[in-house]
């Protein structure tokens, strides 16, 4: 199986994502985020991660792409923008996570 990825394609799906990321930080149920950190939601930058292709074994005609993006402040990693988009280009599921909300986490609830 060969796979080719043009840089053009690459910056496009980014774009996507980053818009995604916008629509996500803006949106009124999604007020709460701002209290999980001490900087602007809006300050953030945003840095190209990667772009991972997910197959499904049961239909090998269906596959996912998972677009990372690094989140900084004050040049330093606070977290991570996941989206996930089809075969056909729909975002069917995005995630954000702060490094704070994720090490605290570890802190209280792993054994």
């Amino acid at each position: 199986m060969t796979i080719k990825a043009n840089k053009k394609d690459l910056t496009l799906l980014y774009n996507r994502a980053k818009k995604k990321y916008q629509e996500c930080i803006n949106y009124k149920k999604n007020e709460y985020l701002q209290a999980e950190i001490n900087v602007s939601l809006n300050s953030i930058v945003l840095s190209s991660s990667a772009i991972k292709i997910i197959f499904s074994e049961e239909n090998s005609d269906s596959f996912h792409l998972k677009i990372y993006l690094d989140l900084y402040a004050n040049n330093k990693v606070i977290g991570r923008y996941v989206c996930i988009e089809n075969e056909k280009g729909e975002i069917v599921d995005d995630s954000l996570d702060f490094l704070l909300t994720f090490f605290l986490w570890l802190f209280v609830f792993a054994p």
